[in-house]
């Protein structure tokens, strides 16, 4: 079955620019997110912050909108990646309103102030917004983002710069809470540890 998302015989995902090379069309991504990214974490890109699915959409719709017509959309296709498969399509939204009705319930872990308890909350919100994974592409950068949302919004600041790509595709593919909460909480800086860093830079 043809895949509605790529132009056809390819494997390149069909994009505003009509770039129709792998490595390109990687570059550009890379580019226009980076960008993004740091627009969104110093506040000139305003996300409302709900911390539920709309929060999670309205971040991919940010960081993907200038390439893709489907930005913020769930898909609409079953996909996987290594070996693993992610929710499927017809199930996805029923899965997302599961993940952060607990989330809700849970009080946003505003009320833990143990920082590795707060790590395995993170950490499991992590896995389980990956194995949704409930875009086409671009679930990793959208639920960093979201993650980092979460993160700060207990007075921390989760330095993803510290951790590597190859942990980050080992934690996700190995969706193991225990590793995945010791990363975490190793690179969990409190907010003003972190704005103490900054300033010893200038």
């Amino acid at each position: 079955m043809q895949d509605p998302y790529v132009y056809p015989g390819t494997e390149i995902l069909i994009n505003k620019y009509g770039i129709k090379n792998y490595e390109e069309l990687i570059e550009i991504e890379k580019i226009i997110t980076s960008s993004v990214w740091q627009d969104i974490s110093e506040g000139k890109i305003k996300i409302n912050k709900t911390f539920d699915y709309k929060h999670l959409k309205s971040l991919h719709r940010e960081l993907f909108k200038e390439i893709y017509e489907w930005a913020g959309k769930e898909r609409t296709v079953d996909i996987s990646k290594a070996g693993t498969l992610f929710c499927r399509a017809m199930f996805i939204e029923e899965e997302a309103n599961r993940i952060f009705s607990r989330l809700k319930k849970d009080n946003f872990f505003k009320d833990i102030k143990d920082k590795m308890e707060f790590s395995e909350k993170l950490g499991q919100v992590f896995l389980d917004i990956n194995m949704l994974h409930p875009f086409r592409e671009g679930n990793g950068r959208s639920q960093r983002l979201f993650i980092s949302d979460l993160a700060r919004e207990n007075g921390y600041d989760l330095e993803w710069e510290n951790i590597s790509k190859e942990i980050m595709i080992e934690i996700s593919r190995n969706d193991n809470i225990k590793e995945t909460a010791e990363i975490f909480e190793k690179n969990l800086k409190e907010i003003n540890q972190t704005i103490e860093k900054i300033r010893r830079k200038k």
